[in-house]
């Protein structure tokens, strides 16, 4: 997940000043409410999505910038979606995260989510997660996520992930595009012609790599290759 400073910095100081003043009002003999302070409580758990047929190779699109993913095979030709996310206890900041879509596309299927902004657990946990199977084959196109991981696919794989760590295994791509943020990149037993993969902040490693050719590069971090 990724937040901006302004928005990390003023829930921050509203955490502090909530604090500061449950201490003062008990201790002044007062009982003190967490809704008037802010504080909301939220119970929010998974759902998984009816399956949706798309037949052997479709398009497959991602957009979810503050969930990671988890992306397997199907063996029907249907995309299979839960979302995985769980959020419960008392927050600061908005209340509930908005829902995940699920629809049909032109040769596809998209799934989507915006960026819900920034919410500080107080008193409980926030695990945002998708959970996706697609037939092998399928072009996967992952425009936004929080963090990849990616097994057993045979079609053309695209993935940015804008703040986590992509994983790649039993990959038999026919093109292959990777990007993070900020995160490792590790890929293991992974084929295709050519490869790009980079990464702003975090190290590379691919073992049982095999390519054609391309590029894989890091701006802080170091880089270990074992080609089969």
């Amino acid at each position: 997940m990724q937040y901006s400073r302004t928005g990390i910095v003023a829930v921050l100081l509203a955490v502090e000043v909530f604090l500061a003043g449950a201490m003062l009002w008990s201790l002044g003999g007062h009982n003190f409410s967490a809704q008037a302070a802010g504080m909301h409580r939220v119970d929010d758990g998974s759902h998984a999505f009816a399956p949706m047929y798309a037949g052997r190779a479709p398009h497959v699109i991602l957009d979810d910038p503050d969930s990671g993913v988890t992306i397997s095979n199907s063996t029907d030709g249907s995309v299979r979606v839960t979302d995985d996310s769980q959020m419960h206890g008392w927050f600061f900041g908005n209340h509930s995260r908005p829902p995940l879509s699920v629809r049909a596309i032109p040769g596809g299927v998209a799934i989507e989510r915006p960026g819900d902004g920034v919410h500080v657990a107080m008193f409980g946990f926030d695990d945002e997660h998708v959970t996706i199977a697609i037939p092998p084959q399928s072009a996967l196109e992952v425009r936004r996520c929080s963090g990849a991981r990616i097994n057993g696919l045979r079609g053309s794989v695209r993935v940015n992930s804008v703040d986590g760590r992509i994983t790649l295994q039993d990959v038999r791509a026919a093109s292959l595009f990777v990007r993070s943020a900020d995160g490792s990149l590790h890929m293991n037993d992974v084929s295709a012609p050519s490869i790009d993969a980079a990464t702003q902040d975090g190290s590379i490693r691919a073992y049982g790599l095999q390519v054609g050719g391309g590029t894989l590069a890091t701006q802080d971090g170091s880089i270990t290759v074992a080609l089969q």
